[in-house]
């Protein structure tokens, strides 16, 4: 065979080689686009579910912290609605039932007013020797330990929270704990009187000029507030300034996600908490640099509702008063036509 010959063939078998390799490469690389594409579904998928479950989790804690609070508020009837979390609204309802009996795989959170500390369960689940709850547990009763008896407890992503008694604190018999979550006591909740007000209220909601929601106003994306009376809630821009005074918010101020707001300025013995000077001059460049803070008061069912991703700083009406109130929830005793007013949230 020829020199030629012999060069012939072996550039044939590149030729195979080389397409073969491409061959394999192709294949690789369409397994891994196919892989991450799924992956990317999934994660999508997986990460809307995360978000409202958190969502959901949030609304069965702030139903829990206000049986914790008030346990009369648990009437059958629908909770005040739970501030939104991940651009979703948690609905909560609370049912009581008699000796705390309740279904095992239904429900989120159980609170226990029984003076005995009985959880029992009913229906098909009865025959259950455990008694199973999904989320956080708060006994409210005098008994320690629980009354669960011969059945055990299992909390699944809650922990236990038990009000100490004269007994000390007991763990019930047989609790698991699974997920999130441990056992603690605490002290009898007793709710304090709602503290006077640094600052009292105006006279009247008459003697306050009445403002518009769009502030007085406006440098590019910095709006200016005057004190006043709000029928409805402002409308915020990317930074917000309130001028030191007194504030009326019939509806209150609603939710403030991925905003600045400041309201008022320190004393001359107060210094800023969370924005510097230099702070205020570019986050909130149509704020003035004023010594005195400003008072919100609440009425109806206004709201406020700060957001991770928001910015806000509130000072005080007191001079000097860095405990001051400075947001007011109006009460049916507020004399001077408040009253009126009265907050239902």
């Amino acid at each position: 065979m020829s020199r030629r010959e012999r060069a012939a063939n072996q550039d044939g078998s590149a030729l195979v080689i080389v397409i073969a390799f491409i061959a394999v490469v192709g294949l690789v690389v369409l397994a891994v686009l196919s892989y991450a594409d799924t992956s990317f579904r999934v994660s999508s998928s997986t990460r809307d579910i995360e978000e409202r479950t958190a969502a959901a989790d949030g609304g069965a804690k702030f139903a829990l912290s206000k049986l914790i609070a008030t346990p009369a508020v648990c009437n059958g009837a629908p909770l005040a609605a739970p501030p939104a979390s991940n651009g979703f609204n948690p609905v909560v309802s609370c049912t009581t039932r008699a000796a705390t009996a309740r279904t095992d795989g239904t429900g989120w959170g159980l609170y226990v007013d029984d003076p005995a500390g009985r959880i029992e369960s009913q229906g098909a689940a009865s025959a259950a020797s455990l008694r199973r709850v999904n989320g956080p547990v708060y006994n409210h009763s005098v008994s320690t330990p629980w009354d669960v008896s011969p059945a055990g407890l299992q909390v699944n992503d809650g922990g236990v929270l038990q009000r100490l008694t004269a007994g000390g604190c007991v763990q019930p018999p047989g609790l698991t704990l699974t997920g999130v979550g441990s056992f603690a006591c605490t002290p009898p909740v007793v709710q304090p009187p709602e503290p006077l007000p640094s600052q009292r209220l105006p006279s009247s909601p008459a003697v306050l000029a009445v403002r518009s929601a769009d502030g007085s106003s406006t440098t590019g994306t910095c709006r200016v507030f005057d004190p006043g009376r709000y029928a409805a809630a402002p409308i915020l821009l990317a930074s917000n300034y309130f001028k030191s005074g007194v504030y009326f918010f019939e509806a209150g101020i609603g939710e403030i996600s991925s905003k600045t707001v400041l309201a008022g300025g320190p004393p001359a013995t107060e210094t800023r908490g969370l924005f510097t000077e230099a702070d205020r001059l570019t986050l909130v460049p149509c704020s003035i640099n004023e010594t005195s803070g400003v008072q919100f008061i609440f009425g109806g069912a206004g709201s406020l509702f700060v957001h991770n991703d928001a910015r806000m700083e509130v000072h005080s009406m007191a001079q000097g008063d860095t405990t001051g109130t400075s947001f007011y929830r109006l009460r049916s005793t507020d004399t001077g036509g408040w009253g009126a007013f009265a907050s239902t949230v």
